[in-house]
């Protein structure tokens, strides 16, 4: 196995502990009897969001290394493929932008019923 996949899998592991940890000492809290469970509930819940950031900062930047990967493999220069992927996203926003438009005025009109003539 390889050492950045033994990291993300016990990252993933450490991550579970922690999220039982964190669910066995809120359901201990009580605020006569525990008064401390939540403070530790909520120090294991931080370390549970810690922990499975690391494997979600890995795929992050794995994809964006296939990116890079991939545009060098294209023959584009760093700033041609942040042009280009500039350009797609401004594409896609459009069309999103567009598309949200005409949902919206069929929802509006499923509600309040077709746009009366004022006169």
């Amino acid at each position: 196995m390889r050492a950045k996949t033994a990291v993300a899998l016990v990252s993933i592991a450490g991550g579970l502990g922690c999220t039982v940890g964190a669910g066995y000492e809120g359901l201990h809290y009580s605020a006569w009897a525990n008064p401390g469970a939540l403070g530790h509930m909520v120090q294991l819940a931080g370390a549970a969001l810690i922990l499975f950031a690391v494997p979600a900062a890995m795929i992050v930047v794995w994809f964006c290394r296939q990116l890079a990967a991939q545009a060098r493999s294209l023959g584009l220069t760093p700033g041609q493929a942040a042009l280009a992927e500039f350009a797609v996203m401004e594409l896609v926003h459009h069309e999103w932008a567009k598309r949200n438009r005409e949902w919206s005025a069929q929802l509006t009109e499923s509600v309040m019923g077709p746009e009366r003539n004022r006169q």
